[in-house]
């Protein structure tokens, strides 16, 4: 299958989810509201674009637990996949890319322990369809 996006535009970060997860749609809910639209994309982990993105970079047994980024270059996931999306967003929320500062195995001992109870966190959220803008929806590659 081929890619149908390039993925060597500076504005093609892309940010990967799992499409069954609250929490993990609450984040993107998050991030498609406060970040900047010409430096973020969203996909599910769950589609062919996904698998042939990450097999073409080497991630060859995709962790439906886990966030990914993929900056042009490089696949993130966990803890470094979340920060780097951070840095695509506007205002104080940007200045939560702090949190670099601490080491990969800390932030992501800490992501696994938030990531097996997510769907207990998916309970509480409260649910809503949010309806996309035309703008809003370009923003999600394999829409439908």
């Amino acid at each position: 299958m081929s890619l149908k996006v390039t993925v060597n535009t500076p504005q093609t970060t892309i940010f990967f989810y799992d499409l069954e997860c609250g929490v993990c749609n609450a984040i993107v809910d998050f991030l498609l509201t406060h970040s900047d639209p010409e430096k973020l994309s969203f996909v599910g982990l769950q589609t062919d674009f996904a698998k042939d993105l990450m097999e073409k970079h080497g991630v060859f047994d995709i962790d439906l637990s886990t966030a990914y980024l993929f900056d042009g270059k490089t696949i993130y996931k966990k803890s470094s996949a979340l920060l780097r999306a951070l840095d695509a967003c506007t205002g104080p929320y940007k200045l939560l890319s702090f949190l670099k500062i601490f080491p990969i195995p800390v932030r992501d001992f800490c992501y696994d322990l938030f990531a097996k109870k997510r769907h207990l966190f998916s309970k509480n959220l409260k649910r809503k369809c949010r309806m996309l803008s035309k703008e809003e929806k370009k923003r999600f590659i394999n829409y439908e």
